[in-house]
């Protein structure tokens, strides 16, 4: 893993289907950190308010992620949990990984790997 680039790519938050009545698929690039994480907060919260109660978060093209993502994360997390919902994290995402890791947090925030994980995210 290599340190954050000063070129700083722009978040980008792309919300790629519905996937069902109350699922939905986000796919994240670019770089999370503090002074981006609200902004894919916000944009998760959207959907949670317009009824999302899963919500699939593609974390593949995210080149670099900082604590920061991870308490935005937790706090989707939880607001979903409290509405019966779910947080899926899709990777793999080097960063999340080892946060996720270090922090012993697995049990709340989970790396799944996507079923498509050998092909490109498209």
């Amino acid at each position: 893993m290599s340190c954050p680039s000063d070129s700083r790519p722009e978040l980008l938050i792309h919300a790629e289907s519905r996937l069902g009545a109350s699922d939905v698929l986000i796919r994240v690039s670019g770089e999370i950190d503090l002074a981006s994480s609200p902004a894919l907060e916000r944009r998760l919260g959207e959907f949670i308010s317009r009824g999302a109660r899963t919500v699939v978060v593609d974390l593949r093209d995210v080149e670099f992620c900082d604590v920061t993502t991870v308490n935005a994360l937790l706090r989707v997390e939880a607001e979903l949990r409290a509405a019966d919902g779910r947080l899926r994290l899709l990777g793999p995402c080097p960063w999340m990984s080892r946060m996720l890791s270090v922090l012993a947090l697995q049990h709340r925030l989970q790396l799944e790997q996507p079923a498509d994980a050998a092909g490109a995210a498209g």
